[in-house]
């Protein structure tokens, strides 16, 4: 479960650097 979590983290992350670019 935790893995889940930190694998939405990081495509979170992503999704908002790519979307401030």
């Amino acid at each position: 479960m935790k893995k889940i979590t930190l694998l939405l983290f990081a495509q979170a992350c992503v999704f908002v650097s790519f979307a401030q670019n």
